[in-house]
């Protein structure tokens, strides 16, 4: 039993409100039933179609400009990988470059200056290229 205080129910509504809305409601029920209808018989045709071997039109063409994204997504997470990968590599043969002329004498008779170091670096750096 719903109690109301004056014209109104605790819920705000009052009875002529109450009647339209549930008028309301029932013609929402009556709409949401029948798309759910439509759907429904929208995703029979598909599984019908799917057993028969048949993709659908619109699944079809849907499955493939996802699937084209997400190869090129991959494909410019590969770049941006094999980038990262030839500069770390640059790096690491730079460095080991460096550390393997430290261990070499240096030459006594010509004298090693700060060009020819700067040559030498330059040297690796076009080799790698």
């Amino acid at each position: 039993m719903i109690q109301t205080v004056g014209n109104m129910n605790l819920m705000g509504i009052t009875p002529s409100t109450a009647s339209a809305n549930s008028a309301a409601s029932a013609a929402q029920i009556e709409a949401q039933s029948a798309q759910f209808d439509t759907m429904l018989k929208e995703l029979q045709n598909k599984v019908e179609a799917a057993k028969a071997g048949e993709a659908p039109a619109e699944t079809a063409k849907g499955a493939a400009s996802t699937a084209t994204a997400e190869e090129k997504a991959r494909a410019q997470l590969e770049k941006r990988l094999k980038d990262a990968c030839e500069g770390f590599e640059s790096m690491l043969l730079s460095i080991m470059y460096k550390e393997m002329r430290n261990t070499v004498p240096k030459n006594q008779l010509f004298g090693d200056d700060n060009a020819h170091e700067i040559w030498q670096s330059m040297l690796d750096t076009a080799s790698r290229g």
